[in-house]
């Protein structure tokens, strides 16, 4: 006897599909800028701004990572590994942009400074797609 789909089976893998493509583009703004959109001291405060990471509230931090969307998702597979619990680690180091609020006031105007450098990304993967990016930790010097 064939197997039918009852419509709130339907409806729950569609909420599901919906909330991970929602958290995959919220991913891609919030830290993927290939190739780097800009040079120089005004990096930070143009990307933040853009992205509406600066208001109503300034993000107090935020990485971009400057490689391809397909480098980015492989550390969701082989070019990753599991670490501390649900994160992934890549393998190989990334180009990244860190911009850090200058002050401590997270009321526009916001000002950032940049520490552009190459360090391993930690992502949470969902689905085989990153979702989030694992901030205030510096990966530069972890290897496995």
């Amino acid at each position: 006897m064939p197997r039918t789909t009852c419509p709130f089976e339907v409806s729950s893998r569609y909420q599901i599909l919906s909330i991970l493509a929602k958290n995959r583009k919220v991913f891609l703004r919030e830290h993927y800028d290939s190739p780097k959109s800009k040079d120089g001291d005004s990096y930070c405060n143009e990307i933040m701004q853009k992205r509406g990471l600066s208001g109503p509230k300034c993000k107090m931090m935020n990485t971009f990572i400057h490689d391809t969307k397909k480098k980015i998702i492989d550390v969701c597979g082989n070019q990753g590994v599991p670490f501390r619990g649900r994160l992934r680690r890549s393998k190989a180091q990334f180009q990244v942009t860190t911009c850090k609020t200058t002050g401590f006031l997270d009321k526009p105007p916001c000002y950032y400074r940049e520490d552009a450098s190459s360090r391993y990304i930690v992502i949470v993967c969902k689905n085989g797609l990153p979702v989030h990016y694992e901030e205030g930790k510096n990966y530069r010097f972890i290897s496995f």
